[in-house]
């Protein structure tokens, strides 16, 4: 097989990673160290997946296109669901929704950053920024919004890991059931 051939190979038709060590048949645990090798054999691409105690005396094959270690995973039934992200333009609402809030300060400026960094909104201080009244500080962070050619000004909210967790919280709270998040929040 030459690398032109091997370049040319559909990720999709790849061996897959198996569940058990090739040598000892033991399943692998949920981070257990995984040793992967990937060779030619008689015109295909195999997989071999081994445990550590395996590796240690397993004879790479002449043949090997390539080898790394990794970290078993969960099998998909155990897994958690896949994140679903909620769209930008809700984001965005519920950050306006949110201007005249500030017992909810610490959640707007959270917003702020998700959105520049979805780069919704992008940090911006100039002249556009003192048009619409903004003065520049260090307490104070300059979101501009394309979509409805809004600047706004957003007091920096300095958070420890906890209050990082529980903004976090709050922020998925508002996603899934955003009127009862809203209704918990005003009480």
């Amino acid at each position: 097989m030459s690398v032109s051939e091997i370049s040319a190979f559909p990720p999709e038709e790849s061996p897959r990673a198996s569940r058990a060590c090739a040598i000892t048949g033991k399943p692998f645990a949920v981070g257990e160290r995984v040793y992967s090798v990937i060779y030619e054999e008689d015109g295909a691409i195999r997989r071999v997946d081994l445990c550590a105690d395996a590796w240690r005396n397993f004879k790479r094959p002449e043949s090997t296109l390539a080898w790394w270690s990794s970290r078993a995973r969960a099998a998909d039934s155990e897994k958690e669901p896949n994140a679903v992200l909620a769209p930008n333009d809700a984001l965005a609402e519920l950050f306006e929704s949110l201007v005249d809030r500030s017992d909810q300060a610490d959640l707007r400026y959270a917003l702020a950053l998700l959105l520049t960094r979805r780069r919704v909104f992008r940090f911006e201080f100039d002249e556009s920024a003192r048009e619409h009244g903004a003065s520049e500080s260090a307490d104070t962070i300059y979101v501009y919004s394309s979509r409805n050619d809004a600047g706004y000004s957003v007091p920096v909210v300095k958070m420890d890991a906890e209050q990082i967790e529980r903004v976090q919280e709050r922020l998925v709270a508002l996603i899934n059931s955003p009127s009862a998040a809203l209704d918990a929040a005003n009480s």
